[in-house]
C-alpha cells in the first residue's frame, strides 16, 4: 500500500478539524461554567494560576491547551476536567 493513499489507517490529515472542534467545545464548557459560578476571567485566573489574557484566549478558542493547564482550570472550577472536554449537542 502506498503511503500517498489515504485508505490505510493513518487519519492524520482530518486532525485539525476535530482538533478545532475540541478547542471550541472547551471555550464553550469553560465560558458556561465560569459564568454560572459568577467568576471573572480575572478571578479564574488567579485560582488556576494562569493570566487573565490566556483564560481569555482559551475562552475563544484560540490557543490549545496543555493537560497541566486543563487539570489547572478544572480545579479551579471545582469539576472534572473531562466535564470540560464533553460536547454540548
Amino acid at each position: 500500500m502506498n503511503r500517498n493513499d489515504h485508505s490505510w489507517i493513518d487519519r492524520s490529515y482530518a486532525l485539525p478539524v476535530a482538533v478545532m472542534d475540541l478547542k471550541n467545545v472547551l471555550a464553550a464548557n469553560l465560558r458556561r461554567l465560569r459564568h454560572e459560578r459568577e467568576l471573572t476571567q480575572e478571578e479564574l485566573a488567579g485560582r488556576a494560576g494562569i493570566s487573565s489574557r490566556y483564560v481569555g484566549a482559551v475562552e475563544r478558542a484560540d490557543v490549545s491547551v496543555s493537560v497541566t493547564v486543563l487539570g489547572q482550570i478544572a480545579e479551579a472550577l471545582s469539576v472534572e476536567p473531562s466535564e470540560l472536554l464533553k460536547s454540548i449537542r
